[in-house]
């Protein structure tokens, strides 16, 4: 689990009031993450403010409402703030992502529903992958890896983050 504390987008308000950042995912590797289920009790009690965002690394929509439905049962609440697919790194993700049964259908319909506020995604890999999926559909957030390396190969910063600004997105850094 990751916790920031005290940053807000500019343009999501992403806060919304709540002072507290709490990122989640299941991976392969760590199909049921044991700090969901300990952590849940803190704000399923209303005692703390969360901006809660989890992570979907299925690239259908089936996989990823099953995801989904067990992080919202975990984390003991009724909707995420934020949901991102997580570590896009291919076309192939992005022609399966979009596709039709594809995860898109999943993050779109779930904030329709109102069990999620904004979508995100997440790429530590490939910018191009990440300008490309930014192209196809205008996402409220983007999670990059930022680090001095950066300007040297494959730079985050001088290809996706100029295009997030201009499409007026939050960026997680």
């Amino acid at each position: 689990m990751l916790r920031t504390t005290g940053q807000a987008d500019r343009r999501l308000r992403l806060s919304g009031g709540r002072s507290t950042w709490v990122s989640t995912t299941a991976t392969p590797l760590l199909p049921t993450p044991a700090a969901w289920t300990t952590t849940g009790w803190l704000w399923a009690s209303g005692g703390i403010k969360v901006f809660l965002a989890s992570k979907t690394h299925e690239r259908n929509r089936d996989g990823s409402l099953r995801l989904l439905d067990d992080s919202l049962r975990r984390l003991r609440t009724d909707h995420l703030d934020l949901w991102q697919l997580h570590d896009l790194r291919t076309a192939n993700d992005l022609d399966r992502i979009f596709a039709r049964g594809g995860a898109m259908e999943a993050l779109v319909g779930a904030r329709e529903d109102k069990r999620v506020r904004f979508l995100g995604l997440t790429g530590h890999h490939h910018p191009a992958i990440l300008l490309e999926a930014m192209r196809r559909f205008a996402f409220d957030t983007v999670l990059v890896a930022l680090n001095a390396a950066d300007l040297h190969r494959l730079s985050f910063i001088h290809t996706v983050l100029p295009e997030a600004v201009r499409q007026g997105m939050g960026v997680i850094g």
